[in-house]
């Protein structure tokens, strides 16, 4: 009944000329009379946004409603969806109702990787594995797959309590790499398998085993910091910066260094 009610009023508002109605692909937005100009250029702006995240595969995005210029008031009623005043909102809104898809819980996938991740968090991500003291996390750097999964917390938190061996930007490229390596279709199939856990739907995305997965997205991390620094053992390097960091410490301790 509630539903009949709000369509009702929608409806007898339309007729009057109070709200107009814009449709860009799946997205839709009620504007005050006088305003669907702007509420056009800023559903504009985000498909724009979402076909250059997503391309060929913008088929994938659900259908969402939206308010623009109307945040509550006798004038909104009957108008339902989520009140918004610039495209980011929207886009945002998308981002997060397609990680719902994959994570309900919003604990593995902070947002999807529609763009490649920052080098810098890639070198986080690097030294986060690398400086870990989870038993996980090392065995996954010496290249243990089974020590990959479990640092990932593919199977949920180490232990059922909230902790995980590396944080969301090791997680987020772990996504990246299974869209990567799927190519053509990669978000849908990424989204299709209902139910489906992460491990699951993660193959599914890059077309190969999880396994092979966790294997891409181990040499990436590990590539990525060879690559910045070509001819140097990417361990080596870590270390040489943990004992120059020591010698710097216990030179300042040193009386020799004190000022009087």
């Amino acid at each position: 009944l509630t539903v009949m009610y709000e369509q009702a009023q929608r409806a007898e508002a339309e007729e009057e000329g109070r709200i107009d109605t814009v449709q860009v692909g799946p997205l839709t937005a009620y504007a005050h009379e006088g305003e669907a100009t702007a509420a056009r250029a800023l559903l504009d702006s985000a498909w724009a946004t979402l076909v250059r995240h997503l391309r060929s595969e913008v088929s994938v995005l659900p259908e969402r409603r939206y308010r623009y210029g109307m945040p509550g008031g006798p004038r909104g009623a009957g108008v339902r969806g989520l009140d918004v005043s610039n495209p980011a909102e929207v886009v945002r809104d998308v981002h997060l109702s397609l990680r719902a898809r994959i994570d309900p819980t919003g604990t593995f996938v902070d947002r999807l990787p529609f763009e490649p991740l920052d080098p810098t968090r890639r070198t986080g991500v690097y030294l986060d594995l690398v400086t870990a003291t989870s038993r996980a996390a090392r065995s996954c750097y010496l290249g243990e797959i089974s020590g990959c999964r479990e640092a990932l917390s593919l199977g949920g938190p180490v232990d059922g309590v909230g902790v995980y061996p590396l944080d969301e930007h090791a997680r987020r490229l772990l996504v990246q790499v299974a869209v990567e390596l799927g190519g053509e279709g990669a978000y849908r199939r990424l989204l299709a398998p209902e139910g489906a856990g992460l491990e699951v739907r993660l193959a599914a995305a890059a077309g190969v085993e999880i396994d092979s997965v966790l294997a891409a997205w181990r040499a990436e991390v590990l590539e990525s910091v060879v690559h910045r620094s070509p001819g140097v053992d990417p361990l080596t390097g870590v270390a040489s910066l943990a004992w120059i960091a020591a010698f710097l410490f216990l030179a300042c301790r040193s009386t020799r260094w004190r000022l009087n």
